[in-house]
């Protein structure tokens, strides 16, 4: 008998509650990943090597796999696989938001202009291909500014200046991750994220949370939490402003995630993608926050079940659950198992992640790719949950040296 297909591109460790889902949904599971030894390699029903940029590859690998189980969906829970997931869409003829829209999305130059043609908020500022280009925008801006990479993620070549000291280093670092950058002023208030899914055409809610970031000049992210504690009126705000926000780019169909900061104003977009918030959130806190999981429901989405929309509704009995990274110590060599066992004992804490053989790190903190794991905790309220996630971090087991 001939199943529906899912395909993930992508098949890391946080990957494997979706693929575990997929299967327990029906699905005749197939997983894509540059490196032959990925963590989900053995769990796929198939497995191939293909980068999550080669999209002649995917496109081959999904044909073939589509002539034995006819394929659904292809999933991406990171921007390097949108586009190659769409193409790949298109070819089968699944529907999906188009190459065109995501490839808009993934502009943060070209989607502010769509947003301020069409009178959705978003910080003031532009876009520069050059070194002295930018300098010139620079100069002609209010301090302080945020200066990023137009198509990078994981907060990639991003930093702050304060004074217009500190606006070449700025250049430099955003420039050396893609070749135009955008300037653009902070926005102050609180950061939300939120996930959406649009189902033929029809938007639902699909969870808000709330994040914090490192101390400037740089902004990565370091802990967050489920939900976000903001009045309905406030919470309806936001989803009508990712809903809007993406069908002036053109996505209407499919998950759809934004980063949002909610000022005294209202609610200003700051940037957007079609897919969820990373597996982090969408997979390991939501379900245990609120009780939606959006990433089931796209999956029951995709299959034709009704399903879906059940999954979206918010737990009345739910709890607050909270995330935060690790990030490597400066001078000692972690020991993995000890850190995880004394870290499942903190109370309220549910899960752990920790990359095998972590080392000490010297260097300065300037994104997200040094991050050693995370830890999920949950608890009555924002404090009790943050309480839990310093204990559980402060546990960390070191090795013998």
């Amino acid at each position: 008998m001939r199943k529906r297909t899912f395909i993930s591109i992508g098949g890391g460790e946080l990957q494997i509650p979706v693929l575990t889902w997929a299967k327990e949904a029906g699905y005749h599971v197939a997983v894509t990943d540059r490196r032959s030894g990925c963590a989900a390699a053995e769990l796929a029903d198939e497995f191939a090597v293909v980068d999550g940029s080669d999209v002649l590859g995917l496109v081959e690998f999904a044909e073939s796999v589509s002539k034995r189980n006819p394929v659904s969906c292809v999933y991406s829970g990171a921007d390097f696989g949108l586009l190659s997931a769409a193409q790949v869409q298109r070819q089968l003829g699944i529907a999906a938001a188009s190459p065109a829209a995501v490839e808009l999305a993934l502009d943060k130059a070209r989607s502010k202009k769509v947003w301020r043609k069409n009178g959705i908020s978003t910080p003031l500022g532009d876009v520069a291909s050059s070194a002295k280009c930018a300098l010139g925008v620079i100069q002609s801006m209010e301090l302080p500014l945020i200066i990023k990479p137009v198509d990078s993620c994981g907060s990639q070549g991003v930093s702050s200046i304060w004074s217009y000291a500190g606006a070449d280093a700025a250049v430099e670092n955003a420039f050396n991750y893609s070749n135009r950058v955008v300037i653009e002023e902070i926005v102050h208030g609180r950061h939300i994220d939120v996930n959406g899914l649009f189902i033929h055409g029809e938007f639902f809610p699909a969870g808000i949370m709330e994040r914090f970031f490192s101390d400037p000049p740089f902004h990565y992210s370091i802990w967050g939490y489920e939900p976000a504690g903001i009045d309905d009126e406030k919470k309806q705000e936001v989803y009508d402003v990712l809903e809007k926000s993406a069908r002036f780019l053109g996505i209407e169909h499919g998950p759809v995630k934004g980063d949002i900061i909610l000022t005294k104003n209202g609610a200003i977009i700051i940037e957007l993608a079609p897919r969820f918030h990373g597996n982090i959130i969408s997979a390991y806190l939501s379900p245990f926050a609120e009780g939606i999981n959006p990433i089931r429901a796209f999956l029951e989405m995709c299959a034709g079940n009704k399903e879906a929309l059940r999954i979206l509704k918010p737990d009345s009995k739910s709890l607050v659950a909270g995330w935060r990274a690790i990030f490597p110590p400066e001078r000692r060599k972690i020991d993995h198992a000890e850190s995880v066992k004394a870290i499942k004992q903190v109370e309220g804490v549910y899960n752990v992640f920790l990359v095998p053989n972590a080392g000490c790190d010297r260097r300065q903190y300037r994104d997200n790719r040094r991050i050693i794991g995370f830890v999920w905790v949950q608890g009555d309220n924002r404090c009790d949950v943050e309480k839990k996630l310093s204990i559980a971090c402060n546990r960390l087991q070191y090795a013998n040296e």
